[in-house]
């Protein structure tokens, strides 16, 4: 499968990460708000709005987000706040890539340590495994919440 990466949001982009976020199962509906709520201020922004995106696109269709960004008050330190896969192609790896190529963007930014809050859910579970290994490989922090 041929995925395109892109650091920008498109126009069309907010209803289709609209779609991942509310068929995930993973998302409570006022998550979903806040995540949407970050997109169209990405959107109107840009950058300038403090909120990095980063989407994989398979046939011009995203199929998987992340959003980043500084730290306010912070040297160097970076949130990630949302990494998101369409059901469709879980299990497959994006969401790893994702968390990847976010990393390395946060580097390439100035970024010297990344931060993931994510829930204790048995949802999450798969994840936590990935990032446990993303964090051994290249220094990303985890840390889970409630």
């Amino acid at each position: 499968m041929d995925l395109v990466y892109s650091n920008e949001l498109l126009p069309g982009d907010y209803g289709q990460i609209r779609e991942i976020l509310e068929s995930s199962g993973f998302f409570r509906p006022e998550e979903v708000v806040v995540a949407l709520e970050l997109v169209e201020e990405g959107q109107k922004n840009g950058n300038e709005s403090g909120y990095y995106f980063i989407t994989a696109r398979a046939k011009n269709r995203v199929i998987a987000y992340s959003c980043y960004g500084p730290i306010p008050l912070t040297f160097n330190r970076w949130d990630i706040y949302w990494i998101a896969v369409t059901d469709r192609f879980r299990g497959k790896r994006i969401g790893g890539m994702l968390l990847e190529k976010t990393e390395e963007r946060i580097r390439a930014l100035g970024g010297k340590k990344a931060y993931i809050e994510t829930s204790s859910s048995h949802l999450y579970a798969p994840t936590v495994i990935t990032s446990a290994k993303l964090q051994k490989n290249t220094g990303v922090k985890l840390q889970t919440s409630a």
